[in-house]
C-alpha cells in the first residue's frame, strides 16, 4: 500500500496525505498518526483490548475487568466483519497496517509493549468509553433505593456535566466579507491529543480537519464547498431497567412472566506489579437478558443498556462525512444516523448555516415514561 500513498508534511509538520483509494489512505493515515503517536495509539489500544495491566500495572485492572466483561476485543471483531461497510473495513485495514509498517520499521525506538495493531483495535477503542459509562450506577439511582452491593469495582457516577464545547456559524448576511464563518472551540485537554490531518483522494476526498490520536478518521474539518464541527451534546443513550427478583430466591429475577437466572460471568486478567511479578485478578458479574447488573436491593435488581454497547458505526459516520460536498450529502449522510451524538454546526459556499442537534437514541416504546432514571424492565426486549 505504501506505493498507493504518499505523505507530504507542511512547515507546520501537518501531514497532507494523497491517496489512490480508501485502503491506501487509510494507510498513509496511520502512519502518519504513529509518526507523531505511535506509543499512545499502543497505549490506548490495549486498554480497549482489556491488556493494559499487564504492561502498565494494578491501576488499569479495573479498565481491563470492564473490557473482559463486556468482551470487547472479540466483540470489535465480529462488528468489523459483520457491521462496518466496505469502504470504511478497507480504510480500516489500511489504517493498522500503516501503523503496523511504521512500528515495524522504528521497533528499537519503541516500548516493547507496542501491540501488532488490528483493524478492529480503533472500534474496540471507541467501544470502551461506553462500557466505562454503562458500569457506573449513577450517584441518583443510589440516592433513590436502598444500598446493595455493587458489582465488580463499579462505583457510583458522580459526574458533574459533561465537559462542554462551543461553535458558531454566521450567515453571509452578517459578515463583512459577505461570505459565513465557522468557528469551533472543543474545550479538550491537551492529554487528549489533538491531530491535524489533510487527505486528498482524488475525485473522492479532499478534506483537512482534525481528530483524537486513536481515532481513525478525521472527525470535522473542512474541504473546498463545506466545513463543520462538533460539539458535545449530552444525549441520554443509556436506560436503566428494575427487574423484581423472585422472593427467597435471589439468584433468580422476573422478565416477560418468566422466572429466569441471573447468569455469571467471570472476567480475569493479570497485573504486572511493581517488583516485576505478575498477579492474576478475577471477578464474578452478574448479567441478565437485557443486560448486566450494575446495583441490586433486597428485590430488584437494576441492569443498563446503552446505544454505545451495541452500536459499532460512530466511527464509519465520520468516514463518510469526509465525502459530503453539499449539504443535501451532509443532512442525507447525518440521516443515515451512523454517528451517535454531538452537535454539528455547519457552513458551505453556498451561504448556507445549519445546525443539528444529532443523537442515536434508543427506542422508548412509551413516550409517558420518564426514562431518565429507572424503568421497570419486565417487559422490556
Amino acid at each position: 500500500m505504501a506505493d498507493r500513498a504518499e505523505i507530504r508534511r507542511d512547515t507546520f509538520g501537518i501531514p497532507h496525505i494523497i491517496a489512490v483509494d480508501e485502503e491506501a489512505a487509510g494507510f498513509a493515515f496511520g502512519y502518519a498518526m504513529a509518526e507523531d503517536h505511535a506509543a499512545e495509539i499502543g497505549r490506548r489500544y490495549l486498554q480497549a483490548r482489556g491488556e493494559a495491566a499487564r504492561h502498565f500495572g494494578p491501576a488499569d485492572v479495573d479498565n481491563d475487568l470492564a473490557m473482559g466483561r463486556f468482551d470487547n476485543r472479540a466483540a470489535a471483531r465480529r462488528a468489523l466483519a459483520e457491521q462496518i461497510g466496505k469502504d470504511f473495513r478497507r480504510w480500516l485495514q489500511g489504517f493498522a497496517a500503516g501503523i503496523n509498517h511504521y512500528v515495524g520499521a522504528h521497533r528499537q525506538t519503541l516500548p516493547a509493549w507496542m501491540p501488532v495493531v488490528e483493524p478492529s483495535d480503533p472500534l474496540a477503542y471507541g467501544r470502551m468509553f461506553g462500557i466505562l459509562a454503562a458500569v457506573r450506577p449513577p450517584a441518583r439511582l443510589l440516592e433513590k433505593y436502598a444500598p446493595g452491593p455493587l458489582f465488580g469495582s463499579a462505583v457510583p457516577d458522580t459526574r458533574g456535566d459533561e465537559p462542554g464545547s462551543n461553535a458558531l456559524a454566521l450567515a453571509g448576511t452578517k459578515t463583512a466579507s459577505g461570505r459565513p464563518i465557522l468557528l469551533g472551540n472543543p474545550h479538550l485537554g491537551w492529554s487528549s491529543l489533538y491531530w491535524e490531518a489533510h487527505v486528498t483522494i482524488p475525485g473522492r476526498i479532499n478534506f483537512y480537519g482534525s481528530t483524537l490520536v486513536g481515532i481513525p478518521v478525521l472527525r470535522a474539518g473542512f474541504n473546498d464547498r463545506l466545513g463543520y464541527v462538533q460539539t458535545n451534546n449530552g444525549p441520554d443513550l443509556e436506560d436503566i431497567y428494575s427487574l423484581p427478583l423472585v422472593p427467597d430466591r435471589p439468584g433468580v429475577y422476573l422478565h416477560n412472566r418468566r422466572e429466569r437466572p441471573i447468569e455469571q460471568r467471570r472476567a480475569a486478567v493479570e497485573a504486572t506489579q511493581a517488583d516485576g511479578s505478575v498477579m492474576r485478578v478475577a471477578r464474578e458479574y452478574e448479567e441478565t437478558a437485557l443486560g448486566p447488573v450494575i446495583h441490586r436491593t433486597a428485590d430488584r435488581l437494576f441492569v443498563t443498556r446503552s446505544i454505545n454497547l451495541e452500536w459499532w458505526r460512530q466511527y464509519e459516520g465520520f468516514f463518510e462525512l469526509m465525502h459530503a460536498r453539499s449539504l443535501a450529502d451532509f443532512r442525507g449522510i447525518l440521516g443515515r444516523r451512523l454517528a451517535v451524538t454531538s452537535n454539528y454546526t455547519y457552513a458551505d459556499v453556498g451561504g448556507n448555516i445549519l445546525y443539528v442537534w444529532n443523537a442515536r437514541l434508543p427506542r422508548r416504546r412509551d413516550p409517558a415514561v420518564d426514562y431518565s432514571l429507572d424503568v421497570p424492565g419486565e417487559t422490556e426486549r
